[in-house]
């Protein structure tokens, strides 16, 4: 499974975390009744994700823009989500972060999305450099 396969998979865990759940019973079902291959990587980004949700949701919805929290879509925001955590948590470098939540938005039928996620994930990050 590829990075790219495996942030997709995370991406769906956090689609369906957003309807509420357990996330090692998301998990679970994911694995078990849907069949899915759900690596490690998919799996740690995912739980760091949800074990960092709050903060990560502070992040974004205090670079929104113009649109309040709870009108993001749910695709869009666990566009969001998963990029903000690699972006706060993780060693990779910002530009691949950006460009992979990019193309999960493209890849899920979000378009029209895309320049949104795009600022939020690129204002985060600079809050991120300049908070070091």
């Amino acid at each position: 499974m590829t990075r790219h396969e495996s942030r997709a998979a995370a991406f769906c865990l956090l689609f369906e975390y957003s309807f509420g759940g357990n996330p090692e019973e998301i998990i679970t079902n994911a694995v078990i009744n849907r069949e899915e291959d759900i690596s490690g990587f998919a799996k740690s980004l995912f739980l760091g994700t949800v074990g960092e949700i709050k903060k990560i949701d502070e992040y974004i919805a205090q670079n929104a823009e113009k649109r309040t929290f709870s009108r993001i879509g749910r695709v869009p925001l666990a566009c969001l989500r998963l990029g903000a955590y690699e972006l706060l948590y993780t060693e990779t470098p910002p530009e691949i972060i950006i460009d992979e939540a990019l193309e999960l938005c493209r890849e899920y039928n979000c378009d029209d999305s895309v320049s949104y996620v795009n600022g939020v994930l690129g204002r985060i990050n600079v809050i991120k450099n300049e908070n070091g």
